[in-house]
């Protein structure tokens, strides 16, 4: 029987939440690509770190895993933030994504599905949400910083080649510890390896993170995957407008939200 899983709640819960919150205290866009940091050449690590976008940073972003599909754009200095999601599984045909939109301290869904879906009656347009009814996490909080989990991501690097616009390097998992970026039961089966997976990254004429690849090992009966990061859009991400009309959104989307 078809129905809605916790997958579908994750761009509020997974893809936002961990990542949303961590902060990197790295320069400006007014200081990045200088080359030196209190007088000396950044290293390829340093640099790196110093390209990812901050919380203040107004960018796109695309987003892919072993799991899932996102994308989305946010405007920290103008209170707006978009993000959209569809979970994937071999062998399943339903097709489900979840949008959700955030203007100032308004919020707004928008659920569809590929085919109706059992026992889940909810208009496919924009529901505007009410956040006091949201108890298993702070919607409006989760707006507040980068969604890939780059910043968090780079902050737990190993050693880090850079040749022109590309950098190389690994990533310690298990200092990250992450659910956001890879789950925990991934982690765990990686074992040893966990702590310097490859990851290849590439920077813009500007020398702002475009691209940030993460390449998971097989772990278990897990196959190997790539978590792919593309940035675009910087200081203009052209977030959607709000929704002229929007109904208030039912009790069954608060219960998948708070499930």
């Amino acid at each position: 029987m078809d129905r809605i899983d916790r997958r579908l709640t994750r761009p509020a819960v997974l893809l936002l939440a961990s990542a949303l919150l961590a902060t990197l205290g790295a320069c400006g866009d007014g200081g990045r690509g200088a080359g030196q940091t209190a007088g000396r050449l950044r290293t390829p690590q340093e640099a790196l770190r110093a390209a990812a976008p901050d919380q203040d940073t107004a960018f796109r972003y695309t987003l892919s895993d072993a799991d899932s599909t996102g994308a989305g754009a946010r405007e920290p200095a103008a209170g707006r933030g978009y993000a959209e999601f569809s979970p994937r599984a071999d062998g399943d045909r339903l097709v489900v994504q979840t949008r959700f939109l955030k203007v100032d301290k308004d919020l707004w869904t928008r659920i569809t599905a590929s085919r109706k879906i059992t026992g889940f009656d909810v208009p496919s347009t924009w529901l505007r949400i009410d956040p006091a009814k949201v108890t298993r996490t702070d919607l409006l909080a989760e707006f507040a910083g980068d969604p890939t989990g780059a910043t968090a991501l780079l902050a737990h690097t190993g050693e880090v080649v850079g040749e022109g616009a590309a950098y190389r390097g690994t990533v310690d998992l298990v200092a990250l510890a992450d659910p956001a970026v890879v789950p925990a039961e991934t982690v765990a089966a990686l074992g040893p390896a966990a702590a310097a997976v490859p990851f290849v990254a590439e920077v813009d004429d500007q020398n702002r993170l475009s691209r940030l690849e993460l390449k998971v090992p097989a772990a278990g009966r897990a196959r190997a995957y790539s978590r792919v990061a593309t940035y675009s859009g910087y200081g203009a991400p052209d977030v959607p407008a709000a929704p002229a009309a929007a109904a208030d959104a039912p009790g069954p989307v608060y219960d998948l939200l708070n499930e």
